[in-house]
């Protein structure tokens, strides 16, 4: 599997639609094609399937989506850092989890930014987990993400972490929906509402469909995607409902964030590093940054 073959594959499980995978890395729409040809005649496998209008991630494009996204990442972090050498700026590598991302850490950003433009910052966003292991195998400086003590128990030794502020997950539908009225839903309520959801990487979905599950109930996916920008346009335009940390929700005006389940209650993120590793100022500064922004909310 070449680099070309993973690029191609990446942004048609991104896009769904081979014209604007193609547009989207400036190639041929031929080019496209003939690249995921030859990636299931290598793999074995059917990776898409394909009807009229659209393109559906089979089971095994789903799996190898896991294993190709991380490598990507990586790959695009070593041409950045090439590229800062002959400038010699600083390089701050840090991860955020998909829903820390649209909570707080654009915010975080755009003030670190502002106060350090010489900093060259590369952002990875992830799984936790995944993030948790790149930041214990050096791959990472930072990692900022919403995660519960017990699921680091296996890196007892390893972390130092602040708080970096708190939120609450909501069930979203658009103002216009027969529940956006409610002050709380059911999960049988969220059964009958066709979703869109996170796919399978992020643990959010996972939870949430085993929770359903639990319950004798299934949910109505009509689309999954790996970006919560697409969970909100979709909820924007009606099409669907789905989850979203309360910030994203309240700061769109054709948006209702609703409690649901047991799980309405406020959680807290966390930035992390490793504990025997030595700060240098891009990275001090990101975490005082933090702690001057969990101190103010």
């Amino acid at each position: 599997m070449t680099l070309a073959q993973m690029r191609y594959f990446a942004a048609v499980c991104s896009c769904l639609n081979f014209t604007k995978a193609a547009r989207q890395l400036n190639v041929t729409q031929p080019a496209i094609s003939a690249g995921i040809r030859e990636l299931e005649q290598e793999c074995g496998v059917t990776l898409f399937q394909r009807n009229k209008n659209n393109l559906l991630m089979t089971e095994e494009a789903q799996m190898l989506l896991r294993s190709v996204a991380p490598i990507l990442q990586q790959y695009e972090q070593v041409e950045k850092v090439i590229q800062s050498l002959p400038t010699k700026r600083e390089v701050l590598r840090i991860g955020f989890s998909t829903l820390v991302g649209n909570s707080i850490y654009s915010d975080l950003l755009q003030q670190y930014r502002r106060s350090y433009p010489d900093v060259q910052v590369i952002s990875v966003e992830d799984r936790n987990e995944n993030l948790l292991h790149q930041l214990e195998a050096n791959q990472l400086d930072l990692a900022l993400l919403g995660l519960r003590r017990s699921k680091t128990e296996a890196f007892p030794a390893v972390f130092n972490r602040i708080l970096a502020g708190k939120s609450g997950m909501r069930f979203c539908v658009n103002v216009e929906h027969p529940l956006s009225w409610k002050d709380k839903v059911t999960w049988e309520e969220i059964a009958q509402t066709p979703l869109v959801l996170l796919s399978g990487r992020f643990g959010q979905s996972r939870t949430i469909e085993g929770a359903l599950r639990e319950r004798g109930l299934t949910a109505q996916v009509l689309h999954y995607t790996d970006q919560a920008y697409t969970v909100e346009r979709f909820i924007e335009s009606n099409a669907a409902a789905g989850f979203l940390p309360m910030e994203v929700a309240n700061r769109n005006r054709f948006i209702v964030g609703i409690p649901y389940g047991e799980w309405a209650d406020m959680g807290e993120m966390h930035l992390y590093w490793r504990k025997d590793r030595q700060t240098f100022f891009a990275m001090q500064a990101f975490i005082d940054l933090v702690r001057r922004n969990a101190g103010a909310s």
